[in-house]
């Protein structure tokens, strides 16, 4: 796996506002979406992104996450386009503090996946080990490991004014770690719904905009979905 450092992007909070839709399919979901008054039109093709989640031997992100801790992080590993072969991945920091977020990324350049041998954690760390990591983030690069990994398809839309996105994610796909690492050969597919996620700047209000869907407000993750779903 090569790689190159790269500085962390500006941080900037925001609203996600998530909805675990399982009564409609993928096409339905996007025609309610289309019609919808604030005018959602799509921001550029889908893709399927690819991701490595992290935690501590004690699942501290997943314990958080469940309980609903107000401030906290979680780590992953993120590429797009094909699961396996050479991709440019990055090194994401999703930092949570009450009912916003921020991510942060720093550049992990270029990360090559083979289909047969799937992911090792210790190559990963090798990865981890060889790029700059901003100060406050280095302990928890030090503490945890890899835990899951995913894949799912997603697709980007904007309402007219450029308030609000949304993202609609289906073929959620979870891969676990067992004894160091990730077989890519055998996922465990969620075949019953898809993930809509609405994201927006605190300086907007979204009941509009939710209030024109019938979907009900969830809360979701896909690291606990995974982990539950693979029977943690």
């Amino acid at each position: 796996m090569a790689n190159r450092a790269s500085s962390p992007t500006e941080p900037t909070y925001r609203f996600e506002r998530k909805f675990y839709v399982e009564d409609l399919d993928t096409r339905e979901i996007e025609m309610l979406v289309r019609l919808h008054p604030a005018f959602f039109s799509p921001l550029h093709p889908p893709r399927y992104v690819n991701s490595v989640y992290f935690d501590t031997p004690d699942h501290r992100a997943l314990v958080d996450n469940v309980d609903g801790t107000a401030d906290r992080c979680k780590m992953r590993i993120r590429w797009y386009g094909g699961l396996t072969g050479e991709s440019r991945a990055t090194l994401e920091f999703k930092i949570k503090r009450g009912l916003v977020g921020r991510k942060e990324t720093v550049d992990l350049g270029s990360i090559r996946v083979d289909r047969d041998r799937g992911l090792a954690r210790e190559e990963l760390a090798v990865l981890l080990r060889s790029v700059v990591v901003p100060p406050a983030f280095r302990e928890l690069v030090n503490t945890t490991a890899p835990t899951l990994a995913n894949r799912y398809r997603r697709r980007y839309y904007q309402t007219a004014d450029g308030r609000y996105r949304l993202t609609l994610d289906d073929e959620l796909h979870y891969f676990p770690f067992v004894a160091g690492r990730a077989t890519l050969l055998h996922p465990s597919r969620d075949r019953r719904g898809s993930v809509v996620e609405l994201k927006y700047g605190p300086e907007h209000d979204a009941d509009r905009i939710t209030g024109a869907f019938p979907f009900r407000l969830t809360k979701n993750s896909k690291y606990v979905s995974g982990l539950q779903r693979l029977q943690w």
